[in-house]
């Protein structure tokens, strides 16, 4: 995971979780989070597709899920099985896809729209009941054609997030044995991750933790801006440019913290400080702990 791709999901999980602080009743808070479950599967699925325009080899296929997930005994889960199988329409269901080769994604379109979709048993899609979207594993470009023309059903492995609720958690940098606290593998897509982290929120709530927040990592590389020794405006542009944080916080929750307007802080979070927002910044810092230097 690159860190703006860490940034991004720490900006929607604070956005998150101040959305969880404002909501008083378990029924808003649960639907707040599907209006935001459903705005990043919008995402997820949409930047699938749009990757098929990028340079092909970004587009190598990577499980969405650690291979295995963990019960508290340490036996592995079986959660993801072809003997649960539901057909789904293209046309219908959100899918994401993985194409890697542009000439294989050309012939199969022109193929499906020649003789329409043909569904084969070689064929692997995962789909999530939770946030009814699917993803293809397997006969990707076929499928991807299918996707793109709008057409064709297939069937599906139905692969239940409920499953790995009390076993599995993210950061949105690595997944997590939720008994162990140990890392499986590394977060493949951010916005996933997001994903499985607001319905794992929504099954606490139904199950009456009302303690509940999307959790994320930061991983500074230079402790000195963590210290409370005087910065001076040219290493906080420097710490902001490394880390897209401040403090642990990202950009735009440091720019709240520190008063600057929405029209500001496209100015702050490239960096280019503008005199009048300099002495909400020296302010923010000192309330963060810092001193700084201008």
């Amino acid at each position: 995971m690159i860190k703006q791709d860490l940034a991004s999901y720490t900006d929607f999980a604070e956005v998150i979780n101040s959305w969880l602080r404002e909501t008083d009743t378990v029924e808003a808070k649960l639907d707040m989070l599907d209006f935001a479950a459903e705005i990043i599967r919008n995402e997820w699925v949409a930047f699938s597709h749009a990757k098929a325009l990028h340079n092909e080899s970004d587009n190598l296929k990577l499980n969405c899920l650690p291979i295995q997930c963990f019960d508290k005994s340490g036996n592995a889960i079986e959660y993801r099985s072809r003997k649960r199988m539901a057909e789904i329409s293209f046309s219908e269901t959100p899918t994401a896809v993985s194409v890697w080769s542009a000439q294989r994604f050309v012939r199969a379109i022109s193929d499906v729209r020649a003789n329409g979709f043909i569904y084969s048993e070689r064929f692997h899609i995962d789909y999530f009941p939770e946030i009814d979207a699917a993803y293809v594993t397997q006969g990707n470009h076929h499928c991807a054609a299918a996707v793109y023309l709008a057409t064709g059903k297939a069937y599906a492995s139905i692969i239940s997030f409920r499953d790995l609720y009390p076993h599995l958690t993210t950061d949105g940098k690595k997944w997590y044995n939720a008994h162990t606290n140990e890392m499986l593998s590394a977060v493949t897509d951010w916005r996933f991750a997001v994903l499985y982290s607001v319905k794992r929120i929504q099954w606490q709530l139904e199950n009456g933790d009302s303690n509940v927040q999307l959790n994320y990592a930061y991983a500074p590389s230079n402790d000195e801006y963590l210290s409370d020794r005087t910065l001076t405006l040219e290493q906080l542009v420097r710490c902001v440019k490394n880390h897209r944080v401040i403090n642990s916080l990202s950009l735009r929750a440091f720019a709240k913290t520190a008063d600057i307007s929405w029209y500001q802080d496209f100015m702050f979070e490239h960096c280019c400080f503008a005199p009048q927002i300099t002495e909400k910044i020296k302010n923010a810092v000192g309330l963060a702990g810092w001193r700084i230097k201008f």
